[in-house]
């Protein structure tokens, strides 16, 4: 049984456009701070997204809303920021952008060989 090729699947397809959706997303981080803040009670939590990492916090020196700008050039690093506001702020956590896109790929992949083994005929243990 011939195999189709791989550009035919949807699950290939699917993936290149989550990997480009991911190095957009990257990139537009390097040159631009994204934030979303709310209000809870007279606490304020949010998300941003900065230099290659997505930050959650509370207690945030942020306005309510959602907030785009272009980070200052030379932009200063964010962790230096942060480590001198971590008392203003009630903390936060920091997720890098490789944590997030190195398991998708791996299971992108991973899930790619399994149907290619499956069409194949092979036996998939």
């Amino acid at each position: 049984m011939k195999v189709r090729p791989m550009y035919r699947w949807k699950t290939f397809w699917f993936g290149v456009f989550v990997v480009l959706f991911f190095r957009w997303a990257w990139v537009e981080s390097q040159f631009y701070r994204t934030s979303f803040v709310v209000d809870r009670g007279g606490r304020m939590t949010g998300v941003l997204r900065q230099e290659g990492a997505t930050y959650f916090f509370s207690d945030g020196p942020f306005n309510e809303g959602f907030w785009r700008e272009r980070l200052p050039e030379p932009s200063k690093r964010l962790e230096e920021n942060l480590a001198a506001l971590t008392p203003v702020f009630g903390g936060y956590t920091k997720v890098p952008d490789l944590t997030v896109i190195a398991p998708c790929l791996l299971l992108w992949c991973g899930w790619l060989t399994w149907r290619w083994m499956r069409e194949d005929g092979r036996e998939v243990r």
